[in-house]
This record gives C-alpha cells, structure tokens and sequence, in this order.
C-alpha cells in the first residue's frame, strides 16, 4: 500500500510563529490540498489559542498526516506519531465493535435481555405499562373539607397484567436506546468532580439497576448513555470472565496492529499522555476510569488511528472487515430538525456531507482536556482523524476537511 506522509508543524499563530513544513515530493495537487487544510487549521488554531491538534486523511489507501500548534503553552512542544491522546467518546465505538466481533462469532446474543449475564440477585430494569385508576375504596375525594378547590380523588397506579414486561437488550446499549440515563444517579453521592469515573464501581453500578424504573418503552427514542456502554462493557467482561481491556486489546487492537492504544489507569504513569487543556487554556484534570472505562477511557496516537481509519475503509485485514462493516450499518433513524436526518449504527453515527447524498460514517466528542474526530466515506474510501489535546471540539473542522478529499 502506497502512503504518503506529510508532516506540516504551524506553531501557535497569535505569536507569530511560521509554519514549518516538510513536504518533499509533493504533487500540485497535493501542495493545494495541504494549502487548503493550512487555512482550515489556521482558524482552529485560533479557536485553541493555539494548542494544537494533528490530522490525518486517506485517500484510498494514501496517507498524510499533518500537525499543527503547540502541545503545550510552549510554543516549541510539538506533538508525534507516539504522542497520546484521550478519546473520550470514540471509545464507546470500539466497546461497540467489540460486541458486534462476539456477537457475529456466537459468543454473546445481539438480542439477549442484559438479565441473563448479570448475577443472579442483581435485577435488571425492565419497562411494563402502568395503569391509573380512581382507588375504589375511597368513596369521597381527600382534602380540605372548606376548601373545594383543594380536594383531590386518590389513584392508584399499577403495573398492568396484560402487559408482558420488556425488558432491556444488549443492542439496546449499543445503540443508545436502552432508556437509561447518560449518567446513573447514585453517581452523584461519589464526591469530587475528577473521581466521578474512577470510583465508580460495579457495586454502584448494582446499585443504581436495582432501584432504577423505565417509565416509557425501549428502543424507540435515542438517548446517548455513557452508562449503557459501561453496562454493555461490564457484561462483555462477566461474559468472557476477563477484564475488559484485556478483551479489547485482545480481539481489537492487535488484529489491528494498535500497539499504543490502552486504558490508563490512576495506577499507571501519566507521562505517557499529553497535557490536556480546557477552551480558556487551563490545564485539565485527567480522567481515570473504573467502570466508565468502556464509554469514555480509552488513550491512542495518531498512529493507531490511522490504523483504524484504514481497516474501517477495507484497505487492511479483511478477515475483520466483515465486523466493522457490520458496525457501519444503520440502525435507526433521527428525523427531528436538530438532527439533520443522523442515523444511529453500532457505535456509529451516520449523516449527509453532501448535496450528492454521500454519507460520511462518524463518531467524536471532547473530555475537559481533549477533543477526537473520526469520519469517512466508504464508497469512495476516503477518511479522516483529528486528535486534539484541547477540548474544543474538532468536529466542524474535520467535516470541512472531508469534504476537501470527498471532491473529485
């Protein structure tokens, strides 16, 4: 495979910095490409005050990669190919391919209630229709005897017996259609904003399933849940009687050849990870994960994710392909005017780039410190990521640039 790789350093543009460039053998087209990413990155660059980001295209197979910015205040730090960077919510898209990878090969059901992996004390919510009658019994409505206005007929509402209870699905999970919240609400007893992830524990999280109630049906409205992917990886875990990243690193990464991409843990260096920075240029206060670990933990470089991005587009490793494109597949469908017609895939979000009706298969976010964005077009095989160690989101910016590749 033919890979082209340009490395472009724009130090931090409200100093003044030149742009350094290393573009040896460089087409016209290549060198207008380049030019017009430059002017992208530019007005990013100012949106960051200039903590930098790195992008990387491919185009059928052919990559480049360019860096931009500093990777700290000091303009002089730049980011490399090893430089890590957290992926926030990208890592719920590898729980999810992780679980498409099981559940493709027979080792866990798409469609199996959550009930039937978890212990056997621990009671899965479920949604079951609730009716509300007048309680019979109370012959005269309850209130203040001189007040009309202040009395009220008692009810009674239970479940319905004709109604069979629903129970929630492992797809559900992976599609964020579980009804769960973003967030489990025992989640707020733990104190300290920075511990929120890392002591959360599965204890909690038994917790929260025993006394948490659905009050509408599932599967109908989409409802993004960091928790729903810590539960799905959690059930990964029980299921395969391993620890999650092992699992991961295992059936994921190494197929892939991602050798830099892990969980870090409060027990492990923090050396290894660029200093994040929020919007007004304060150093964030890194995340570390216990159960939260499979929604939002997961560290990578440029490096792997050019990986990934290349499996995605079926250049490598065919006998994974047929996971990912199962991943890639729509779900369901979001028609309200906020949503731009966004279908939702495994892990997956899907939209219009163009008046053509090309559809570009994405997924990004951003943590207190760091923002990601992956993106690409699969008929025409052409792609894109961006990893910032700021926590502006690169999400407007890396569809203007795959835009830029997706013209002929």
């Amino acid at each position: 495979m033919k890979r082209l790789i340009i490395i472009n350093c724009s130090i931090y543009l409200l100093l003044a910095f030149p742009f350094l460039s290393l573009t040896a053998g460089v087409s016209t087209a290549d060198s207008t490409l380049k030019s017009s990413i430059d002017s992208l990155a530019a007005i990013h660059l100012d949106k960051t005050q200039g903590i930098g980001f790195v992008i990387g295209i491919n185009e059928e197979g052919i990559e480049r990669v360019f860096y931009y910015g500093s990777s700290q205040k000091k303009p002089e730090s730049i980011a490399d190919s090893g430089s890590l960077y957290e992926l926030g919510p990208l890592s719920a898209t590898f729980t999810s391919i992780l679980f498409s990878d099981m559940a493709l090969k027979g080792e866990i059901g798409y469609d199996d209630p959550i009930q039937k992996y978890l212990p056997f004390d621990v009671l899965s919510p479920v949604y079951q229709k609730i009716i509300c009658k007048p309680l019979k019994d109370a012959g005269v409505s309850i209130g203040l005897q001189t007040d009309p206005s202040m009395r009220f007929t008692p009810y009674v509402c239970l479940p319905d017996i004709n109604s069979t209870p629903q129970p929630i699905l492992l797809c559900y999970l992976a599609t964020h259609t579980s009804g769960l919240p973003d967030f489990p609400y025992n989640v707020r007893s733990l104190t300290g904003e920075t511990t929120i992830y890392q002591n959360y524990s599965k204890e909690n999280l038994y917790d929260f399933l025993k006394d948490f109630r659905l009050v509408e049906p599932i599967s109908y409205d989409y409802n993004y849940s960091e928790l729903g992917v810590a539960l799905l990886g959690h059930i990964i875990s029980l299921r395969k009687d391993s620890a999650f990243d092992s699992i991961l690193s295992k059936r994921i990464f190494q197929p892939l050849g991602m050798n830099s991409s892990s969980f870090i843990r409060k027990e492990d260096s923090q050396n290894k990870l660029l200093t994040g920075y929020t919007a007004s240029l304060k150093i964030a206060k890194r995340r570390q994960y216990d159960l939260f670990a499979p929604a939002g933990g997961l560290n990578s470089t440029i490096s792997d994710m050019m990986k990934f991005l290349d499996a995605n587009l079926g250049n490598t490793n065919p006998a994974f392909k047929n996971v990912l494109d199962y991943t890639h597949n729509p779900r369901i469908l979001l028609t309200d005017n906020d949503s731009k017609d966004i279908e939702i895939a495994m892990g997956w979000k899907i939209r219009r780039i163009n008046d053509e009706g090309a559809k570009a298969i994405w997924q990004g976010g951003s943590t207190e410190g760091f923002a990601s964005f992956i993106a690409f077009e699969e008929i025409k095989k052409r792609g894109v990521v961006i990893l910032s160690n700021s926590s502006v989101s690169v999400e407007a910016l890396g569809f203007e640039v795959l835009k830029l590749i997706e013209k002929p």
